[in-house]
């Protein structure tokens, strides 16, 4: 399952976090592995999103930048589906670390994995 998240600022934000959950039966792939780009994803793991560092966990991914250009950044990166049924997807969120006041959120949606 290729994700694919888009952050657009009008300004440029400093010291940004922005944090993914994951629906329950997908995993994330790591694109260092040779099973990480089965799905032909070259643009996962870019350099060019902008962000300075990506880390995957079991239940979410989270990407920091200490300066974040003004522009839109388009995420991408690779899930891999481990037990079929439906499940909620969380919504990502990004929050600059010292400006409480400003906030993103996307939608919250749901999964269906099949065999």
């Amino acid at each position: 399952v290729q994700v694919v998240i888009e952050l657009s600022t009008e300004q440029p934000v400093p010291l940004l976090a922005l944090t993914d959950p994951l629906p329950a039966g997908l995993e994330p792939l790591d694109p260092n592995l040779a099973t990480g780009n089965l799905a032909g994803c070259a643009d996962c793991d870019s350099a060019s999103w902008g962000f300075d560092h990506v880390r995957r966990r079991d239940d979410r991914i989270e990407a920091f930048a200490e300066h974040l250009a003004a522009g839109t950044h388009t995420i991408r990166y690779l899930l891999r589906a481990t037990i079929p049924g439906s499940f909620s997807a969380p919504g990502a969120e990004a929050l600059p670390m010292y400006s409480p006041n400003l906030f993103a959120r996307s939608e919250v949606g749901r999964v269906q994995i099949t065999h």
